[in-house]
């Protein structure tokens, strides 16, 4: 039995060794900061700035996931839930994750004036 890996298999290894390689350390960040703000709303703290990079940092990354997705699933992510997963409801629904608890544009000049200390921006 040859369980050499055809080329095309070899290539999917390699795209996603490098996908892994350059996404955990952003993972890696997100779950440190989210971790950090969570032991302080577990003391009792109230949430600060820093807060906002966790919720800024998924709504990017579960748009670009589900987009992943649909793109990999072709026409058949345009299916109704039952028959595919439901990626056209979670296509749609990263995209409200993005506007939900503060826009990412608010965000970003939130991190940027109370976290980094730049000037606001308008």
């Amino acid at each position: 039995m040859d369980l050499t890996p055809s080329p095309q298999e070899e290539t999917y290894r390699n795209e996603a060794r490098a996908w892994l390689e350059a996404n955990v350390p952003e993972l890696e960040v997100f779950r440190m900061t989210s971790a950090k703000a969570m032991s302080a709303v577990g003391k009792g703290e109230a949430p600060r700035p820093e807060g906002s990079i966790p919720k800024l940092f998924w709504s990017n990354y579960n748009q670009w996931l589900v987009q992943t997705a649909q793109e990999i699933a072709g026409p058949c992510g345009q299916l109704a839930p039952d028959e595919f997963g439901g990626l056209s409801y979670h296509y749609l629904r990263s995209r409200g994750n993005s506007i939900e608890a503060g826009t990412n544009e608010v965000l970003k000049n939130t991190v940027a004036s109370r976290v980094l200390g730049l000037s606001k921006s308008y």
